[in-house]
C-alpha cells in the first residue's frame, strides 16, 4: 500500500496535538518579534555638537528624476553641415546606445585625456554598467527556469509507470522546442509588442536597456471620458501587441534579453499539462497543442504583464496598481493549471485510476528521480522569482530569494505534519509535492 496507516491511536492523537502547540507557538513567537520590533521605545539621539542649525533637506518627488530625463526614441533629428537628418537609434545590435562601455582602450569620453570624463559621461557609464548588471541578472536567471524542464521530467517521469516513461519525457522534452517555435513565430508579438506603452510613471525606464522602447504598436479600443476636472481624455485599452512576430526588425540586445526570459517563463506554463495528461495523451495531439499554448498564454500575458487592459484598470479606473503579478503566479501558474484541468477532463483519468467510484493510488516507478527532480526544481525557482525584478540592481532580490526558500521548506514540513496527524506514513512523493505547492504559492 503507497499509504500505510497507524494502528497506534494513542500515536495518532500525539501528533495532533504537537502539531497544534507547534503552530500557536509559531504563532506568539512571530507576533512577539513584530511587537518587539513596533512597540520597543527609540533610544533618544544623541546631542549635536554645537554648530550652526542646518535645514533640512527637501523630501525628493518620486515623480521627478535628479536630472534631466529623456525618454529614448527610435529615431531622433540632428543637425549635420546646417542640415537636419533623421538618425535611427534602435534596433541596437550591439549595445552601444546603453552608455558607454568603461574600458581603457575604448573611445568613450575620458579615457584618452586624463580629467576629460565629464558628469553627463560618467553618468553614462553610470547607466551602461546599471544595464549591463542587470541583463546578465536576467539572463542567469532565465538560463535557471530553462534548467526547471529537467526537473519537470525527472518528476512527471518518476511519477508515471515505467511502460510510460519514454513517452512522459519525450513531451517534457518536446514541448521546449515546440513552444519556442510558438513564441518566436507569434507570441513574444502578441504579448509584449506593446509593452513599451505599459501604465507606469512617466519617468520608468526599461531595466534591462532603452531599446525595448521598439515595442510600441498594439491593437487598442479607444474610449473618451471626461476626468475628474471635466476635460476629456481617451484611453487606449490595449488588447493584443503587434510587433516583433519572428522578432522582425528586432535585433537590440534588450529586446532578445527580454524575449528570452519571457520565453522560457512561457515553456513553464506549457509543461504543466504534460503531467496532468500523462500516460494517455496522443503524441500527434501533443505536437498541435505546443504550437498551440503560446497563443492563449501570450494574450493573457499581455493584459498582465504586457501593458494590456488588466494592467490599465489601476491607471483608468483608479483601481490600485492595476492586475499585478510578480512572478506568474496567474500568468503561470494559474494558466497552466486550467489548461491542464480542462485537458484532463476532456481525455479522463488514466485506466484503473477509480474502481466503484472511490480512486487508487498508482505509484510511480521511480521516487528517488522524483526527490532528485523537485531539488532542481526548487533551485530554478529561485532565478524564476528573483529574475521577474528584471533587475539585479534591486537590492531587495534577496528578500524574493528568502522568501521563496522559506516557502518551500515550511510547505515540505507541513506536508510532512499532516501525513503524521492523518496517521500516514512521510511518503516522499506527497512531500516533493508539498514543497512545489509551497514554491507555487
Amino acid at each position: 500500500m503507497l499509504f500505510q496507516r497507524r494502528s497506534w491511536i494513542s500515536r495518532k492523537k500525539l501528533w495532533k496535538y504537537g502539531f497544534l502547540v507547534w503552530f500557536v507557538g509559531t504563532c506568539l513567537i512571530y507576533r512577539g518579534a513584530n511587537s518587539q520590533s513596533t512597540d520597543a521605545p527609540k533610544e533618544p539621539p544623541m546631542p549635536a555638537a554645537a554648530e550652526a542649525p542646518m535645514e533640512p533637506a527637501a523630501a525628493p518627488d518620486p515623480t521627478k528624476m535628479p536630472y534631466d530625463y529623456k525618454a529614448p526614441s527610435i529615431v531622433t533629428t540632428e543637425e549635420k553641415d546646417g542640415k537636419k537628418v533623421e538618425v535611427t537609434n534602435f534596433p541596437d545590435a550591439e549595445g552601444a546606445k546603453a552608455g558607454t562601455w568603461a574600458t581603457p582602450s575604448g573611445p568613450g569620453d575620458g579615457d584618452e585625456k586624463n580629467g576629460a570624463l565629464t558628469p553627463a559621461g560618467l553618468l553614462d557609464r553610470i547607466n551602461h554598467n546599471l544595464f549591463s548588471i542587470n541583463m546578465i541578472w536576467v539572463l542567469i536567471c532565465g538560463a535557471l527556469v530553462m534548467f526547471m524542464q529537467f526537473g519537470f521530467a525527472a518528476v512527471e517521469t518518476g511519477l508515471c509507470r515505467a511502460k510510460n516513461s519514454a513517452h512522459t519525457s519525450a513531451m517534457n522534452f518536446m514541448i521546449y522546442p515546440l513552444g519556442c517555435i510558438a513564441f518566436y513565430v507569434y507570441g513574444f508579438g502578441l504579448g509584449w509588442g506593446n509593452w513599451w506603452n505599459a501604465p507606469v510613471p512617466g519617468t520608468w525606464y526599461s531595466p534591462i536597456g532603452p531599446g525595448t522602447v521598439m515595442l510600441d504598436k498594439g491593437y487598442t479600443i479607444d474610449q473618451k471620458v471626461k476626468n475628474d476636472k471635466g476635460e476629456e481624455e481617451e484611453r487606449k485599452w490595449s488588447i493584443v501587441g503587434t510587433k516583433g512576430f519572428f522578432l522582425a526588425d528586432m535585433e537590440d540586445v534588450s529586446v532578445l534579453c527580454l524575449f528570452f526570459f519571457m520565453m522560457v517563463f512561457m515553456d513553464t506554463t506549457a509543461t504543466i499539462p504534460t503531467g496532468t495528461m500523462c500516460e494517455r495523451w496522443a503524441w500527434k495531439n501533443f505536437i498541435l497543442y505546443g504550437l498551440w499554448v503560446a497563443l492563449p498564454y501570450c494574450i493573457f500575458a499581455h493584459w498582465v504583464w504586457g501593458g494590456g487592459w488588466l494592467a490599465q484598470t489601476g491607471k483608468f479606473l483608479g483601481w490600485g496598481h492595476g492586475a499585478v503579478d510578480f512572478a506568474g503566479s496567474s500568468v503561470v501558474h494559474a494558466m497552466g493549471g486550467v489548461i491542464g484541468l480542462i485537458g484532463a477532463i476532456v481525455i479522463g483519468p488514466r485506466i484503473g485510476k477509480f474502481k466503484d467510484g472511490k480512486p487508487q493510488a498508482i505509484p510511480g516507478h521511480d521516487v528517488p528521480m522524483v526527490v532528485f527532480g523537485t531539488f532542481v526544481l526548487a533551485f530554478g525557482w529561485f532565478g524564476f522569482n528573483a529574475g521577474s525584478s528584471l533587475s539585479g540592481t534591486d537590492l531587495r532580490i534577496s528578500v524574493v530569494i528568502v522568501n521563496t526558500m522559506l516557502a518551500s521548506v515550511f510547505a515540505a514540513f507541513t506536508t510532512y505534519l499532516t501525513l503524521c496527524v492523518k496517521g500516514m506514513k512521510p511518503d516522499p512523493t506527497m512531500l516533493c509535492n508539498g514543497m512545489l505547492a509551497g514554491l507555487v504559492a
